[in-house]
């Protein structure tokens, strides 16, 4: 056993959350030998698992670094995979941060961006007063309190209340929806694929005591399709108010974006939950499995969750019919783009007129 097999047994065991190992695995390293991990830890002893990867040091090095995550490296034919897939699925979470990546409302576009690519999501805390985010609480809570119970169902929840045509109801909403830094990450991620991007929905959120877990799912799902390394759209989800583990902060399954496949199985218990102090947002791929979470707080956790979608896909919300012609034409020329009046490049979803975007 060589020295440098040694250390990496020793990082994998100082770095890896092994808490999220569903099972055991063998980790062969050509040339080198082998580190089998479980729950209880890591070890170079050989033995049979019913899981087992093979890779080079090389790979095995990116994926500790956190350079490489286990998808890509299956992916690209860096590491060969046998036996039970849910073990490597946990082993890809034993290897993710223990929660979303943090910055601070003055960190780089370009960083919060990469970080989001990595990991599937990341936070950026006390982005927006708090006044503003008071403001557009108190716009929202009428229309909570009349309407919000009518999307309730199995996937939305029984104790959750939920509103669309949020720039309808919320005028100060605009400025979460425009924000600088919202904007910027989008066109980090999503200019790469289109032209434009515009709104794909806007949709408040309260969650109430007593509210159970959400499924986790994949928001990105609403397309009928997969294009590996293209992303359909991102989320910002603005906290409206505390979020914390306890009254149902947003649970992300970490690392699991973009994936070639779909998960087979999404668990729980390999979720983190996504806590913030109010006037923060969390940023998410359309292909990161989410969902929210159990309140079993005594108050209500509230947010504002706004989709960016590639400007050639049909948006969910249709924003042209949801929000009055009178009412968009009164809001400023980048609100009214995000909305959709814009075409995608010269042609697609053009108007013959003279006015700048059709309004």
């Amino acid at each position: 056993m060589n020295n440098l097999l040694l250390k990496l047994t020793d990082s994998l065991r100082n770095t890896a959350n092994l808490g999220k190992l569903t099972g055991a695995v063998k980790i062969e390293i050509d040339g080198h030998g082998v580190i089998v991990a479980d729950r209880s830890g890591v070890t170079n002893d050989d033995a049979d698992m019913a899981c087992v990867l093979q890779t080079s040091i090389d790979t095995f090095q990116q994926l500790l670094a956190g350079s490489l995550d286990l998808e890509s490296a299956l992916g690209q034919g860096k590491l060969s995979l046998s036996g039970d897939e849910d073990v490597a699925v946990s082993l890809a979470q034993a290897f993710a941060p223990v929660g979303a990546p943090r910055f601070s409302s003055s960190a780089d576009a370009t960083e919060i961006a990469q970080a989001i690519r990595r990991h599937g999501a990341a936070i950026v805390e006390n982005a927006a007063p708090v006044d503003t985010i008071d403001t557009i609480a108190s716009q929202l809570r009428p229309h909570f309190d009349t309407i919000g119970k009518e999307p309730q169902s199995d996937f939305n929840g029984y104790t959750t209340l939920r509103l669309s045509e949020v720039l309808m109801r919320s005028r100060a909403s605009a400025d979460l929806i425009g924000h600088d830094l919202v904007t910027a990450i989008a066109d980090e991620i999503l200019l790469q694929h289109c032209v434009n991007y515009r709104i794909g929905s806007c949709t408040g959120i309260e969650i109430w005591p007593g509210e159970s877990a959400q499924r986790l799912h994949q928001d990105g799902s609403i397309y009928p399709m997969n294009i590996p390394g293209v992303e359909w759209q991102i989320s910002a989800l603005w906290a409206l108010s505390d979020f914390t583990e306890e009254n149902g902060a947003t649970r992300l399954l970490l690392n699991s974006n973009n994936k070639i496949t779909p998960l087979l199985r999404v668990e729980q218990a390999l979720t983190v939950p996504a806590e913030m102090p109010k006037g923060s947002v969390l940023f998410y791929m359309g292909s990161t499995y989410h969902g929210g979470g159990a309140n079993n707080a005594e108050a209500p956790r509230m947010a504002l969750v706004n989709t960016y979608a590639l400007g050639w896909l049909r948006q969910e919300e249709n924003m042209y019919l949801s929000i009055p012609r009178e009412v968009a034409k009164s809001y400023p020329e980048k609100i009214q783009r995000l909305m959709g009046y814009q075409s995608c490049g010269p042609l697609l979803g053009y108007i013959a007129t003279d006015e700048h975007i059709g309004l």
